[in-house]
């Protein structure tokens, strides 16, 4: 069971800036890759049959998105996109429903309980989430 937390922002903007932000931050490790699969419902369009996890560094999350963004493939904040940090034992998920999800293995874990101090900080409501 994977547990961690919903942060929603006041603005659907805050989506956008927080996946910049964070893209910036893997950018800056160029070598590490991470799992991304592009969700509902942007995936019905990327994909020609399964969902398939891609394996990518910040700077390919970047131009992938921007790609199908541009294509009117789909959008951060409205479509699903999941990001795993093998490295870390964590997932994102930018939600369709313009909040981001941040689990682990153990809601204690430190990049979770960092990523919920920060939204609460920003004014942001935050939810604890429990996925099976």
């Amino acid at each position: 069971m994977a547990n961690g937390f919903i942060g929603r922002p006041p603005d659907a903007g805050a989506v956008r800036r927080d996946f910049e932000g964070f893209v910036t931050e893997l950018e800056s490790r160029p070598t590490e890759k991470v799992g991304v699969v592009f969700g509902f419902a942007w995936g019905n369009e990327i994909y020609e049959r399964d969902w398939l996890e891609l394996d990518l560094t910040g700077s390919e999350l970047r131009a992938r998105v921007t790609e199908a963004e541009a294509a009117g493939l789909g959008k951060i904040g409205s479509d699903d996109l999941y990001i795993k940090l093998p490295g870390l034992g964590i997932e994102r998920q930018y939600c369709h429903e313009a909040d981001i999800h941040v689990t682990a293995a153990d809601a204690e874990h430190p990049y979770v309980q960092a990523e919920r101090q920060r939204w609460l900080d920003r004014g942001w409501e935050v939810y604890p989430c429990a996925d099976a």
